[in-house]
C-alpha cells in the first residue's frame, strides 16, 4: 500500500527552488571616464528590472568633510530619476531625469549616467559626464517575476489644497517611493537652497517622509522627520509643502496637499500579484545586542532604513541629519549605509559617510569621526527583521523602514512511502 502526503514548505532558504522575487543590494566603483559601465551582479541568474543607487561622491570608506549626496533610480532609457545635494559655504541641490546625478557644492554637476541596459548577471549605466573621482555607489537591484509592474515618473504636485489623483502608472501599486525638493519645479534644476526630501507609503496609515534643507549659513539648517505623511518640506521651521498618501487607485495613487505647493515630485512605484510590502518606524536599540522588529506581516527579503537620527517628534530639528541604509543578506555580505550630518552652529561641521559594512548608521553632528549608533541585519523573519546592534548609545533614534518580500515561497512536495 502506497501512502502519498503533501507538504506545504517554506522554501527562502532552500537552494533547489528559485525565487520569485530577486534581490541584491551591493556597491561598486565609479569609472574613470565617461562611456558605459557594466556592474556584474553577484546573482548571475537575476536580469534586473529596476535599480535604486545612493551614496556621496567619496572614494574611501568612512565619514569625510564637504562629500556630495545623491540618491536615484532607473528603470529604462525613459523612465529613471535622480537627485543630489552638496555642502559648503551654501547648500546647492540639483535634480535631472536621469539615473545617477552627482552635484558639487556650487550646484555644477561632476558626474551623471543614464540608464543603458538591463542583462542577465548584469546592469550598464552610461557616463555622460565624469569627473573621474572613483566614487563608491550603493545600489538595490531587484527583479523576479512577483514584481510584475514598475513605474518610474514624475508630477507638478497642485497649487491648491485638496486630492490629486496621479494616473500614470497605468497600475496599482503595492509601494510607492517619492523624491522632491521644494526649489525644483522642472527638470533639469539647479538650485542655490539646498533642500531635498524623500517619502514611502503603501496605504494612508503607512506611509513618512524624510527632509532637510540648508542655506550653507550657520542659523539655516533643519531637518524633519514624521510617520503621517509621504511628502513634507520646511523652511525657517515654516512648512512649504505638506501631503498626505490617501490610496493607492487602479491606476496609481492619490494625494491630499494640506499645505499645497507645485513642484516636482518624482515616484517609483511597485506591484505585483505576490508583492508583499510594508513600511513602518521602530526605535534605535539604547545598548548593543540583537533587537527584533515585528509588524511587516511577512518575511521580507529586503529592507531599506532611513533616519533622522533623532528620537521620534513632530518638531523640526535645527541641524542637517540624514542617513539610509539597506540589506538583502544576513551574513553582512549584502549591505550598506550613507549618512550626512552638519551642525546648524557652524559651516566648518559638516561630516558625510559612507560604508559598505552597515545596514544602519547614525551619528551626531559636529564633525563626527565615528558611528553614534549602528547595526548588522541578521535574519529575515516571519513578521519582521532581527538588528545587532555592534554600536549603540543610549539616545532612542527613531528609524523608517520599507520591506518587501515575496508570498510565492512555498512549494509543495510530495513524499511517497511504501
Amino acid at each position: 500500500q502506497t501512502f502519498t502526503e503533501a507538504r506545504p514548505w517554506f522554501v527562502a532558504a532552500d537552494p533547489d527552488v528559485t525565487p520569485n522575487l530577486l534581490v541584491e543590494k551591493g556597491t561598486f566603483t565609479k569609472q574613470a571616464g565617461t562611456g558605459i559601465q557594466t556592474v556584474t551582479l553577484t546573482d548571475t541568474g537575476m536580469t534586473p528590472k529596476v535599480v535604486i543607487f545612493w551614496g556621496n561622491n567619496a572614494a574611501t570608506e568612512g565619514f569625510n568633510a564637504d562629500i556630495n549626496t545623491f540618491m536615484g533610480w532607473m528603470e529604462s532609457g525613459t523612465e529613471r530619476h535622480s537627485y543630489s545635494t552638496g555642502m559648503a559655504n551654501q547648500g546647492r541641490g540639483c535634480g535631472d531625469a536621469t539615473a545617477i546625478l552627482i552635484c558639487n557644492t556650487n550646484g555644477a554637476t561632476l558626474s551623471d549616467a543614464d540608464f543603458s541596459s538591463f542583462n542577465l548577471g548584469d546592469f550598464r549605466v552610461n557616463w555622460t559626464t565624469n569627473d573621474g573621482v572613483a566614487t563608491i555607489i550603493h545600489y538595490i537591484a531587484i527583479g523576479g517575476s512577483d514584481l510584475a509592474n514598475i513605474d518610474i515618473g514624475n508630477f507638478l504636485s497642485n497649487a491648491a489644497a485638496g486630492n490629486q489623483s496621479i494616473t500614470a502608472p497605468g497600475f496599482q501599486p503595492d509601494i510607492c517611493l517619492f523624491m522632491y525638493s521644494t526649489r525644483v519645479t522642472s527638470y533639469p534644476a539647479n538650485s542655490n537652497k539646498e533642500n531635498w526630501g524623500v517619502g514611502w507609503a503603501t496605504s494612508s496609515t503607512d506611509q513618512v517622509a524624510l527632509h532637510h534643507s540648508s542655506r550653507g549659513t550657520s542659523g539655516n539648517q533643519e531637518t524633519l522627520q514624521v510617520t503621517d505623511k509621504v511628502v513634507r518640506a520646511t523652511r525657517n521651521t515654516t512648512v512649504e509643502i505638506d501631503g498626505s498618501f490617501v490610496s493607492m487607485d487602479t491606476n496609481g495613487f492619490t494625494i491630499n496637499w494640506l499645505t499645497p505647493k507645485a513642484i516636482q515630485i518624482a515616484y517609483l512605484c511597485m506591484g505585483g500579484a505576490n508583492l508583499q510590502t510594508k513600511v513602518g518606524n521602530f526605535t534605535q536599540k539604547t545598548s548593543t545586542g540583537t533587537d527584533s522588529i515585528t509588524g511587516t506581516g511577512f518575511t521580507p527579503d529586503l529592507v531599506h532604513f532611513g533616519s533622522w537620527s533623532n528620537v521620534a517628534s513632530a518638531s523640526v530639528i535645527t541641524n542637517v541629519q540624514q542617513s539610509f541604509g539597506a540589506s538583502t543578506s544576513i551574513d553582512g555580505t549584502q549591505e550598506g549605509s550613507f549618512g550626512q550630518w552638519h551642525h546648524d552652529t557652524t559651516t566648518a561641521n559638516r561630516d558625510d559617510l559612507t560604508t559598505t559594512t552597515k545596514a544602519i548608521t547614525l551619528a551626531v553632528p559636529g564633525n563626527p569621526t565615528s558611528a553614534a549608533a549602528e547595526a548588522d541585519l541578521t535574519s529575515f523573519d516571519g513578521d519582521g527583521f532581527t538588528l545587532d546592534w555592534t554600536t549603540a548609545d543610549t539616545t532612542a533614534r527613531q528609524i523608517l523602514y520599507w520591506a518587501i518580500g515575496s508570498s510565492n515561497k512555498v512549494l509543495t512536495h510530495t513524499d511517497t512511502v511504501a
